[in-house]
C-alpha cells in the first residue's frame, strides 16, 4: 500500500494552481496555528486539524463531512467544530472557491469559465451527485455543517428556523 505522504504529494500535483499555492503558503500555515493557540490544541490535534483541512482542501473528504470529522479527530464538541470550520471556510477555502467548488464536485468544469458562483446557486452536477432533485438533497445532506451549509446554499444563523431534531409542526 502506497503510504500516505506519497498519495498527498501525488494528489497536490493534481490540484489546481490555486489550490496548491494556498496549501503550502505561509498564510495557511499561520491561519491553522492562530486557530491551535486560541483553542489551546495539543501538537497533536494541531496535526489532525491541519490533516482534515488538507483532505477537504484537496477533495480526499466530502466538505458535508468536515466539522463531524474536527469533531471525532480533535476530541471536541460539535458547536466548536462548526466554528472552526466556519472560520476556516470564510479564511480559507473562500480564496479559491471556484477550484475548491469543482474539486468537491459542487460545479462542473464547464462553469469555472464564468468566473466565481455565489455560494447560493447550484448547478445540474451538484444535484446528481446527491440525488435527483433539490428536495432530496436537503433531506440527505448533513445539518449544521456551516461550510457545507453555505456552499450548498442553506441559510444559517440567529432567524433560520431549522432544527434537524425537530419534527416540522402541521398546521
Amino acid at each position: 500500500m502506497d503510504d500516505p505522504k506519497q498519495i498527498l504529494t501525488e494528489k497536490f500535483k493534481k490540484m489546481p494552481e490555486d489550490i496548491q499555492e494556498i496549501a503550502i503558503s505561509d498564510e495557511f500555515q499561520s491561519f491553522i496555528q492562530s486557530i491551535v493557540e486560541k483553542e489551546g490544541f495539543s501538537d497533536e490535534q494541531s496535526g489532525a486539524l491541519q490533516a482534515e483541512t488538507i483532505m477537504v482542501l484537496f477533495g480526499m473528504t466530502d466538505i458535508k463531512e468536515f466539522a463531524y470529522n474536527l469533531e471525532s479527530e480533535l476530541g471536541i464538541n460539535l458547536e466548536k467544530a462548526n466554528d472552526i470550520t466556519a472560520k476556516i471556510d470564510q479564511n480559507v477555502f473562500s480564496k479559491v472557491r471556484s477550484s475548491f467548488n469543482e474539486v468537491q464536485g459542487l460545479s462542473s468544469p464547464k462553469s469555472q469559465s464564468s468566473g466565481d458562483k455565489k455560494l447560493d446557486q447550484e448547478d445540474d452536477s451538484s444535484e446528481e451527485k446527491v440525488g435527483g432533485s433539490s428536495q432530496e438533497k436537503t433531506e440527505e445532506r448533513p445539518t449544521g455543517d456551516p461550510v457545507a451549509g453555505s456552499i450548498l446554499g442553506e441559510k444559517r444563523g440567529p432567524g433560520s428556523k431549522h432544527d434537524p431534531y425537530r419534527e416540522p409542526i402541521e398546521e
